[in-house]
């Protein structure tokens, strides 16, 4: 069975980012598993199902490359679901046999183990919804993914959710993106940066919850809120809420960062140890103050937080010198006395 003759043309114009979208249909009576998929060149390799959650409001539900809000990428018996040509000629689309599932029986799949990716999923709700009525985003590391739209890697929007929030991160270009591939290098080496794009039904509180993080344990991932100041170190803290303060497109306001986590409590090698000012804070983990001992009165005192931006300073006093952190967002901090750093946790 084919689907033939999909193209990018529309009332959007073939031009523009909200072309090239089709509603197909499963054909077969039974399900279809979309990561087994035969996606053709020219079509991207995401899917997106609407799920209703009542009269008057509906989630989208993305999976690319495995990853994604569409559990195990499964299409039920007569589900409708958008894919989307991102192409120039028309494309044709394969329905075979070989992806319908043939049982539901909880049989083990013996195959290579994948490699393990690293992964962020966070959604977006009103603390007391039922969890029908959250959105989320996935980010996530694989060789050959780009910072901008991938066929294979990415999951763009087909739209916004109604009557249900929306998250979305964002490509360089402003492209809305369920779920964000990036190069190790880019996510995991140099670090980069993800803009979020919220749109929410209601004005209110909010909650920005961690659903998922593996596979970052040597990477420092934070969200900053523009609006308010505030760092959150998302490997302490696993909800934010915040206040919106009318209904609609949240955007510039937050953002994901990825940084290689500061080093330990010295980045010089051991052979340089026994020539560090033997330096203490205390308390450590600290909230709202901590002291400095051991510094040769007068060096300078920096504290720096994991983009490496100055947040404190000081001057180091013969008796033990007042840190404070007040104002700091939780999260891990370095602080540096002449040549020497430590690393101090601000709860």
């Amino acid at each position: 069975m084919l689907r033939a003759g999909l193209t990018r043309t529309g009332n959007f114009g073939a031009s523009t980012e909200k072309s090239g979208w089709h509603l197909l249909g499963n054909p077969y009576p039974a399900p279809l598993d979309w990561d087994v998929a035969p996606v053709p060149a020219g079509l991207s390799g995401a899917i997106s199902v609407c799920r209703s959650t009542s009269p008057t409001q509906a989630v989208y539900l993305t999976r690319a490359n495995g990853l994604g809000s569409l559990p195990d990428g499964l299409i039920a018996i007569g589900q409708a679901f958008f894919v989307r040509v991102i192409g120039d000629d028309p494309v044709d689309f394969p329905f075979t046999n070989a992806l319908r599932t043939t049982t539901f029986d909880n049989v083990p799949v013996y195959r290579a183990a994948p490699a393990p990716r690293p992964v962020l999923r966070l959604t977006l709700a009103q603390p007391t919804a039922p969890a029908l009525l959250a959105d989320e985003v996935t980010v996530y590391a694989e060789p050959g993914a780009t910072p901008g739209l991938d066929a294979r890697y990415d999951g763009p929007r087909p739209g916004r959710n109604v009557g249900a929030p929306t998250l979305a991160a964002l490509t360089p270009d402003g492209q809305e993106l369920a779920v964000s591939g990036l190069a190790p290098a880019d996510l995991l080496g140099a670090g980069t940066t993800v803009p979020l794009l919220l749109d929410v039904p209601a004005a209110g509180t909010w909650a920005l919850h961690v659903a998922d993080l593996r596979h970052l344990s040597g990477t420092a991932v934070t969200l900053t809120d523009a609006l308010t100041g505030t760092r959150y170190d998302l490997h302490q803290q696993a909800e934010i809420t915040f206040t919106a303060a009318q209904p609609g497109e949240i955007r510039d306001r937050f953002t994901l960062h990825f940084t290689p986590q500061p080093l330990t409590d010295s980045p010089l090698p051991p052979s340089h140890l026994s020539t560090l000012p033997p330096f203490v804070l205390s308390p450590n983990p600290a909230t709202g103050r901590t002291h400095l001992t051991g510094a040769a009165p007068g060096t300078a005192i920096e504290v720096r937080d994991v983009a490496g931006r100055l947040v404190r300073t000081a001057t180091a006093a013969d008796s033990p010198t007042a840190l404070d952190l007040t104002g700091l967002a939780p999260g891990v901090y370095v602080v540096r006395a002449g040549s020497a750093t430590r690393r101090l946790v601000v709860e």
